[in-house]
């Protein structure tokens, strides 16, 4: 009755699309007609070309908040409103709302706007949103971040893909908050563009499984062969994107070329201060007076990036575990000074000393409680088990039609985008009888019949530290077998022991946090310096890395587990490990841990003590 176009209701359907004209038409009271019907308040409305005059052209925010809301561009005349409104909800982090089409039906230059659960609304740039419309980047919504801590933290689902599109929000904030109080860095609008992508793409080359499958790779690999590590798949997948003609012309339209493509790969895989010294190995992308630029996404200077800012922030919101650091006040006292060998570098000022220690205690949190948690390790390691076993015989159509393996497919940009977390899927309907041992695992893993935790030790005083060594576990684990006494060698036996160990360290790499950081004050803001550990009353302590080996038994009966907790203190003792184990004196029947006499098979009502 008010004459008004009605509002659209939200929908969860993954893509809505509602021509408004048509459910206009059917309103004869309708804002497209010529009449002007009273609103609400008794006042006549306005004709839609005094609304157009109005309201301005979109993109402004009014207008923008506007369309959304109405479901067409204020800037249209009655005969073009043909316009149409997507709204696409693909996870729980991020809502997709594409901005309408003007007039002639082209997009306007604003980019599309996003929802997401950690950063609230952001807008996308309109080359960003083309490379998350691509089929490399659509992959992330298969890789859950946390790979497989999902098995223990229900709400920890998310995924690579907002991850990835959050980290490219903070990058643009950073870059654009540094141009603004310095012009004086000349950052152009190509830089921004290039660090926006790079903090996009940074993620392409993630495997299944989060860092897993890294260890399954390497595990498989023939020796002689390089380390595999993500970034490089990433610059792999980035490459292969490129090589739709369509993204590369607007990549070209929007001025960037081969030596900022170059850059984008740089900013992926980080770029060391050590870099620059050797000819080569230093960037090519951008020469040293903008080295700081590349300590925004990966920062291999002090590990102060805002890909740590992002997962802090996502994974403590999905995992329920508070994060203290505050990435909004580093952001804003950022600046770039030049330093001491030449390069340019980001300095927070001198008060942000102690959200530093903030940072690196929250990543230290979330190691300890959610990352390398003693449930979420023995996943890994059962998963590790499945992967290998299905190895031999799990094929992925890669260039050419080559039929590879899950490990040979890492180098296959083809056969990647198809390598996702379904990969578990695929092996669990698997016809071919080879595969029943992975999915006689993959059956335990559902069914939650995993590998009983022992204990865990960490090197003493006097203690070797270089037996937590992957390389030194399987020696170890034929010591801790050979401890096993002989009247129990058929409960449990070498081939029962499964070892992992669990890394923490308090800053970057085993140095203190702010060892690589330079400061500066607003009494002398041209100026930076190094504070020492000593002068920082905190509570982190100073750096540091934190080891322990964790053991864990096949059999899940309560004598297996006692058996090798028993071995387990023996070995311990031996080498001069801290032992934690995690049952009781290891011989001791259950029925000793019942009450005497016959008491607990009594019936009937407890007594009610006053004084108890």
């Amino acid at each position: 009755s008010s004459g008004l176009t009605p509002r659209l209701p939200r929908s969860p359907i993954r893509f809505l699309s509602i021509n408004v004209t048509q459910i206009a038409a059917r309103r004869p009271n309708s804002r497209h007609t010529q009449t002007r019907p009273m609103d609400r308040r008794g006042k006549r409305g306005v004709s839609p070309e005094e609304e157009d005059t109005r309201d301005g052209l979109f993109p402004t925010p009014d207008t923008r908040r506007h369309s959304i809301e109405s479901g067409f561009a204020p800037s249209q005349s009655p005969g073009d409103m043909r316009q149409e409104k997507r709204l696409r909800m693909d996870g729980p982090d991020i809502c997709e709302e594409t901005p309408p089409r003007g007039r002639g039906g082209a997009l306007p230059t604003s980019g599309r706007l996003f929802n997401d659960a950690v950063h609230g609304h952001i807008e996308v740039d309109p080359l960003c949103v083309a490379i998350i419309d691509t089929e490399q980047f659509q992959r992330l919504r298969r890789l859950k971040q946390l790979g497989m801590a999902s098995h223990v933290f229900p709400s920890a689902c998310h995924h690579r893909f907002e991850h990835s599109i959050g980290t490219s929000y903070l990058a643009g904030l950073m870059v654009e908050r540094l141009r603004d109080v310095q012009p004086e860095l000349g950052i152009t609008d190509v830089d921004v563009l290039c660090i926006k992508v790079a903090g996009l793409c940074h993620d392409l080359g993630h495997g299944p499984f989060s860092h897993t499958f890294e260890l399954h790779v390497n595990a498989v690999r023939e020796s002689g062969t390089p380390v595999w590590e993500h970034e490089m798949a990433s610059k792999m997948m980035f490459r292969h994107m490129l090589a739709d003609k369509d993204l590369t012309g607007q990549f070209t339209a929007r001025g960037l070329g081969d030596r900022d493509l170059q850059f984008i790969e740089e900013l992926i895989a980080g770029v060391s201060p050590t870099n620059w010294a050797d000819p080569k190995t230093a960037p090519i992308g951008r020469s040293k007076d903008k080295s700081f630029l590349y300590e925004i996404v990966a920062n291999k200077r002090n590990g102060v990036d805002v890909d740590k800012w992002d997962y802090f922030c996502r994974d403590s919101n999905h995992l329920n575990i508070k994060a203290p650091f505050d990435y909004r006040r580093y952001l804003l006292s950022a600046r770039a000074f030049p330093a001491s060998d030449g390069l340019w570098q980001i300095c927070p000022r001198d008060k942000e000393v102690e959200s530093v220690y903030e940072l690196w205690n929250t990543r230290s949190r979330l190691h300890r409680s959610a990352y390398q948690h003693k449930t979420v390790k023995v996943l890994e390691r059962m998963l590790l088990e499945v992967l290998s076993k299905a190895e031999p015989f799990v094929r992925i159509p890669g260039t050419g039609g080559a039929m590879l393996s899950m490990s040979e497919a890492v180098y296959d940009p083809v056969a990647y985008t198809k390598l996702t977390d379904d990969v578990l899927l695929l092996i669990d309907i698997g016809v071919d009888p080879k595969l029943k041992p992975a999915q006689e695992v993959l059956t335990d893993i559902r069914r939650r019949r995993l590998y009983k935790f022992v204990g865990k030790a960490l090197p003493g005083a006097n203690g070797d530290p270089s037996r937590l060594q992957s390389s030194q576990l399987p020696q170890v684990r034929k010591e801790i077998a050979d401890c096993i006494s002989p009247s129990d060698a058929a409960v449990v036996k070498e081939g029962d022991i499964v070892l992992d160990v669990i890394n923490i360290t308090h800053g970057p790499g085993k140095k203190d946090p702010i060892e690589a950081l330079r400061f500066w004050s607003k009494d002398d803001p041209h100026r930076i310096f190094k504070i020492r550990p000593e002068e920082v009353n905190h509570v982190l302590g100073q750096g540091g890395e934190e080891s322990r080996l964790c053991v864990y038994c096949r059999k899940r009966d309560l004598t297996s587990k006692s058996v090798l907790a028993e071995a387990f203190s023996v070995w311990c003792s031996k080498v001069q490990y801290e032992c934690q184990a995690s049952v009781l004196e290891p011989s001791t029947p259950m029925r000793a841990l019942l009450p005497e006499n016959g008491a607990h098979e009594k019936s009937g009502p407890i007594p009610f003590d006053p004084n108890a």
